[in-house]
């Protein structure tokens, strides 16, 4: 019992921990290329304007290779979806599909799940975005309390005598 007890608690500190910000994978493939970056949804955009918001500097790996690009995203009066571009370094991804955040580009909140974009220049071009939140510790400490609650009550049962 002391120890169901000791589970119980654990697991409410970990809920009542504050939340961090959501953290957003991002992974993009098309056209032969494939980029993958992460977003913290509380860091504000580096400009915004009315039709877009911007991030500068972005780290990601794009075919293997660790690399930085700046990340505009679009309102749905601007087309939609993203740009992934740095200068005129390639590979640079230019797309137009539906709007991938809500709110306001001051402070966008980024949609999940995965969305079928065209390219800009070239609408032949389709790219895939998968857009997934990574679970904060506090997710992964109920996970794991819960695991461990219902492994104990299992062996609990299992050493009872039976009558």
């Amino acid at each position: 019992m002391k120890t169901l007890a000791r589970l119980f608690l654990c697991c409410t500190a970990a809920v009542s921990l504050p939340a961090a910000a959501d953290t957003f994978t991002f992974d993009l493939s098309g056209d032969g290329n494939h980029a993958i970056w992460t977003m913290d949804s509380a860091i504000p955009p580096s400009f915004s304007t009315a039709f877009a918001a911007a991030y500068g500097l972005v780290p990601m790996v794009i075919n293997g290779v660790e690399t930085v690009r700046n990340i505009q995203f679009y309102t749905a009066a601007s087309g939609g979806a993203l740009d992934v571009f740095l200068g005129e370094e390639s590979p640079a991804f230019y797309s137009t599909g539906p709007v991938l955040f809500e709110g306001s580009t001051e402070a966008p909140a980024f949609l999940t799940g995965t969305f079928n974009l065209t390219g800009y220049f070239n609408p032949s071009i389709a790219y895939v975005l998968t857009v997934s939140a990574v679970p904060e510790p506090a997710t992964w400490m109920l996970l794991l309390g819960g695991a461990g609650l219902i492994t104990s009550v299992a062996r609990r049962r299992t050493a009872q005598p039976a009558c």
